[in-house]
């Protein structure tokens, strides 16, 4: 996923998703109720076949993603990773920033676990 667009407003991203079973749809792995966004565009700009594999490439444009990250200062880091109903993502940040960014994300009702929270010495 490359993201050419993301804050509080909308976001703009360019995905590619690789369907290795077929039974699965493009439109399994992005259900309207995944994120609570106004989709704008969804447009197909590749379709592959590879070894039995459907490989979509798609650009992808919504409002309203999530909570306003640049109140807190955070970063949306690769890998974001969406798989089984579940997104799994690195944000970037100070202490405070993290913190005031987990409070941000309670105040919206959703369900999350922090996997790791770890020092970046740059």
């Amino acid at each position: 996923m490359h993201f050419l667009k993301f804050d509080y407003k909308e976001a703009a991203i360019i995905v590619r998703v690789e369907l290795n079973d077929p039974n699965v749809s493009i439109e399994d792995i992005f259900p309207d109720d995944l994120i609570e966004a106004q989709l704008i565009e969804a447009q197909l700009l590749e379709l592959e076949n590879r070894n039995g594999s459907e490989i979509y490439t798609y650009f992808i444009k919504v409002l309203r993603p999530g909570p306003d990250l640049t109140e807190v200062g955070v970063y949306v880091s690769l890998p974001y990773e969406i798989r089984g109903g579940k997104v799994k993502t690195t944000f970037l940040g100070n202490t405070k920033q993290v913190r005031d960014f987990i409070k941000l994300f309670d105040q919206t009702g959703a369900r999350y676990r922090v996997v790791s929270h770890t020092d970046a010495k740059f």
